[in-house]
């Protein structure tokens, strides 16, 4: 009888244990879950932030605007028109947080101050403290108005960015802005 060498087993493959892929599942999801709503305001912020360096930009698209035309202000009717040679890019005219609500690649989400029809910039009493552009709730291109047109509460944690006929923009209370 011939004897044939003894082979041993093959060794066996070292795996990590189901229960330890779980775990580590389960670890990473508890920490996600708990970071989401600090994601989630770091994104608001970072949206109100650019609705006001949009209002900013037209404002400051206005000046410009007053340059060429004889210290006149833009005319209200067609205000966006008017002023896309002067704005970089034309994502400006819309708010980034109504882009985030509706969907709508274009929702527009400003409006002008009617009373600036073509105005002799000149002759503004307080360009400081008189608006020029604002977050509006009527959701249309060219939309001109006044107070009536500002959302209530305001769009941005119930604040509203408005624009300056100097050029200038902040947040504000849409009770404290004055037409």
């Amino acid at each position: 009888m011939t004897e044939y060498p003894r082979q041993d087993p093959p060794p066996k493959e070292r795996r990590f244990p189901v229960w330890l892929v779980l775990l580590g599942c389960a670890a990473i999801s508890i920490a996600l879950w708990i970071m989401y709503p600090a994601y989630a305001s770091a994104r608001a912020a970072a949206r109100k932030t650019g609705c006001l360096s949009n209002v900013r930009d037209l404002a400051w698209a206005e000046k410009l605007y007053e340059v060429d035309y004889d210290d006149r202000t833009v005319p209200v009717a067609h205000w966006a028109d008017e002023l896309s040679p002067y704005v970089r890019d034309y994502s400006v005219y819309d708010c980034p947080d109504l882009r985030a609500v509706t969907g709508r690649l274009h929702p527009y989400g400003y409006a002008l101050n009617a009373s600036l029809d073509r105005k002799d910039s000149n002759k503004i009493a307080r360009p400081e403290v008189t608006p020029f552009d604002f977050d509006c709730s009527l959701l249309v291109k060219n939309a001109a108005g006044g107070k009536e047109l500002l959302p209530q509460p305001g769009r941005h944690d119930g604040m509203d960015n408005v624009g300056f006929a100097d050029g200038h923009a902040k947040v504000m209370e849409p009770g404290k802005v004055r037409f």
